[in-house]
């Protein structure tokens, strides 16, 4: 109701055009576009094409300045924003990204930053995590039997989303049990499909919820779509040398895929703790994203950089008062 009100007097004009948010720069943070089903299993991860493209064409019509993330980080801090600047950036990099998100971009010649986690990118295999719990939500019609095997001592309830989180919970008790390997954990998932009677090579063959290949971080990166840092394990460990170590294995693999030094950063799952900061600064790292909902502006901590996390089910109307800004203040 008050979205609508605040529309209804064009304030979101006025404050597109505002000196405030002038001062300002909007940073969109993107995970994956959906290859499937995956904008309606998790909203909060994945979004549908047809609704990115939305987004994309809201920004181009409201006449935004979409900047590179370097560019931007670099503006930010001289004050030297042009009106209505927006980053775009891809937490992960995701397959999708390179097979959807990407043509979009190039279309509206909007350019992104993807913050690549490499150690999955070397596996071509879709992450454990995500894919066993998707092989569950996509078989909650299907009757399934008990396999004590996975801690499924009776059939699992499939049909209630209470069903398949307990299921899911089984299956990470099962792993830390046996301390299952993250390579052991791609066989897991496997065995796993065939006892839900999911086709597990339909996932592979759709590219499904697995990370760009380096070939294929390569191919974007050579496209002008920048990869930067995001653990190479996507983690953030408390002790400060394995922390520093997964930076600098990060920093290795990016340089060797796309021939660039990457100076920006990402929190992975958006964690962070203040000991990270001189950490970041030591590795040479220049600016570091978080999940904070938020607009940066001069003086913002170049180490903590808030972001506007965009959802499927976020509608287009709340997205366009992120862009105005508007929606900076009805959010606090």
């Amino acid at each position: 109701m008050a979205r609508r009100a605040v529309r209804s007097v064009g304030v979101n004009q006025l404050a597109t055009n505002s000196a405030w948010r002038t001062n300002r720069l909007l940073v969109l943070c993107y995970h994956g576009i959906s290859l499937d089903q995956e904008h309606d299993w998790r909203p909060g991860l994945f979004l549908s094409l047809e609704v990115f493209e939305a987004r994309l064409r809201a920004i181009a019509e409201g006449g935004y300045n979409v900047l590179p993330l370097d560019e931007a980080m670099e503006r930010l801090a001289k004050k030297s924003l042009p009106a209505k600047s927006v980053a775009i950036t891809f937490d992960d990099g995701f397959a999708d990204f390179a097979i959807l998100a990407l043509p979009v971009l190039k279309k509206f010649q909007f350019p992104a930053t993807v913050y690549l986690t490499t150690w999955y990118a070397l596996r071509n295999k879709p992450l454990f995590n995500l894919a066993v719990p998707y092989m569950l939500w996509k078989q909650r019609d299907c009757p399934i039997g008990a396999a004590a095997h996975f801690g499924w001592d009776r059939p699992p309830d499939l049909r209630t989303e209470i069903g398949r989180a307990a299921a899911w919970v089984s299956v990470q008790q099962y792993v830390t049990s046996r301390q299952l390997s993250s390579t052991d954990q791609f066989d897991l998932q496997e065995e796993i499909a065939a006892v839900l009677g999911f086709d597990y090579q339909s996932l592979v063959a759709q590219h499904l919820l697995r990370i760009m290949t380096p070939a294929e971080a390569s191919a974007v990166a050579a496209q002008g779509f920048p990869l930067e840092l995001h653990t190479h394990r996507h983690r953030t460990p408390e002790a400060p040398d394995l922390f520093v170590r997964e930076i600098h294995e990060n920093r290795d693999h990016i340089r060797a895929i796309s021939g660039t030094e990457p100076r920006h950063f990402c929190y992975p799952s958006g964690v962070y703790r203040p000991a990270m900061l001189p950490l970041l600064r030591q590795c040479g790292v220049q600016s570091a994203t978080t999940c904070i909902s938020g607009l940066a502006e001069h003086g913002t901590e170049p180490l903590l950089v808030p972001r506007m996390l965009d959802l499927h089910n976020r509608t287009q109307e709340s997205f366009e008062g992120w862009l105005s800004g508007v929606e900076a203040f009805l959010h606090r």
